[in-house]
């Protein structure tokens, strides 16, 4: 059952509702509940959940950029003669390094644009939902 009432008084209301339940359902136990209390239970769950998340998600970013710096180390180690002629023969800096990050930067081009594709897709479809589907579905 569920009950409004109003912030004054609440010990009394609670227990006029107590009273009033031992009459109807002496049988059963009064026990009652806030819906406040109800939805900040739930939501801290989901935040405890997000915190979870979050941190996974920075080992997940921690591990990738491990991996990417132990590549261009591989890269570079791989290239070093041809670093070395072109230094010798007057290449600037400047185009080593683009040379070298290259491969990468497309890489992590073609990376951001999968990544904004799939949660653009995600946030228009949510966008665009019908809010009685969605609270109808909870």
């Amino acid at each position: 059952m569920a009950v409004r009432i109003t912030p004054e008084n609440i010990s009394s209301t609670i227990e006029f509702l107590r009273s009033s339940w031992q009459e109807v359902y002496p049988q059963d136990t009064f026990a009652f509940s806030f819906l406040d209390d109800d939805f900040n239970r739930q939501y801290q769950t989901e935040e405890s959940r997000g915190d979870i998340f979050r941190s996974v998600l920075l080992v997940a970013v921690f591990i990738t950029c491990l991996g990417l710096l132990g590549l261009a180390s591989f890269t570079a180690e791989q290239r070093t003669k041809g670093i070395g002629v072109r230094k010798v023969l007057g290449a600037p800096v400047g185009s080593i390094i683009v040379m070298l990050s290259k491969a990468f930067t497309n890489l992590v081009l073609l990376a951001v644009a999968i990544t904004l594709l799939t949660v653009g897709y995600q946030a228009i479809k949510a966008a665009l939902t019908n809010p009685v589907t969605a609270l109808h579905y909870e």
